[in-house]
């Protein structure tokens, strides 16, 4: 069970002691037998043990001295050796580049693989606006998509796609936006079945995610979930609906992020 969730560098910042920070698109897991996971949405996903997540945290929240003290009390440790536990750890974290100095700029590539995905915004407005059907209009976004992610990360991805404010007004009548809905979900689910790249979770929630906005359906991406064994798995979201992928399958993970 999930008991708290650590994304952003807001409660670090409350305190000038913190040295260390998350990258902006990592997130760490606590869970209630003291372990956790750290999801690195540009990377790997790490499970991380119950003297790794103190430290992480109590590093995070009031740095690393405060993660020190913590291990001294919680473990009876030599100081020395806590400190140096915990260096080593917080070493090894940011050698894979999940975290880093507040001191240092926040990773450039980022920001860099940001700014070359919105190379992909005339290719997503020409989908749009392409007088083709449906399905064909949604093989090609699901392409965009693929390509996109593998390039780009799904963070910058989104971000890119968020960019253009070209979305239809919000429908306000139930039974147009039920159709509408219904009409993403049957051309998503047949375009991904004969697609010739291997389409997967991720391409099809934010295909599914463009197109609803695009048509003036207010969709969320949802990142999920499922611990034992660790598995995540995106999906598109409209008040609770599933669109594009199976509901009862995205309702097994435990939503941890949502992208509107």
């Amino acid at each position: 069970m999930i008991v708290e969730i650590i994304r952003t560098e807001a409660i670090a910042l409350q305190n000038q002691q913190v040295d260390y920070l998350l990258v902006p698109n990592a997130i760490l897991l606590l869970l209630q037998d003291g372990t956790a996971r750290l999801l690195n949405l540009d990377g790997e996903f790490y499970a991380i043990s119950a003297t790794g997540a103190l430290i992480l945290k109590e590093t995070l929240k009031g740095g690393s001295t405060t993660a020190v003290n913590r291990l001294v009390a919680e473990y009876e440790l030599d100081t020395t050796q806590a400190l140096n536990d915990v260096l080593v750890f917080l070493q090894g974290l940011e050698n894979k580049g999940v975290i880093y100095h507040p001191k240092d700029s926040s990773p450039q590539v980022k920001g860099i693989r940001f700014d070359l995905s919105l190379l992909t915004l005339p290719l997503l407005w020409l989908i749009g606006s392409l007088p083709a059907s449906l399905q064909i209009r949604t093989w090609l976004a699901l392409a965009l998509a693929y390509f996109s992610i593998r390039l780009f990360g799904l963070p910058g991805t989104i971000k890119a796609w968020q960019t253009p404010k070209r979305q239809a007004s919000l429908i306000a009548d139930n039974q147009e936006m039920t159709f509408l809905m219904k009409s993403v979900d049957l051309a998503v689910s047949e375009a991904t079945a004969c697609h010739l790249l291997k389409v997967e979770c991720k391409e099809r929630a934010l295909c599914s995610w463009w197109l609803a906005r695009f048509a003036g359906i207010p969709a969320q991406i949802k990142l999920g979930v499922y611990l034992f064994p660790f598995a995540t798995h995106c999906w598109c979201e409209v008040s609770s609906e599933v669109i594009g992928d199976d509901k009862e399958r995205c309702e097994h993970f435990t939503s941890v992020l949502t992208y509107e």
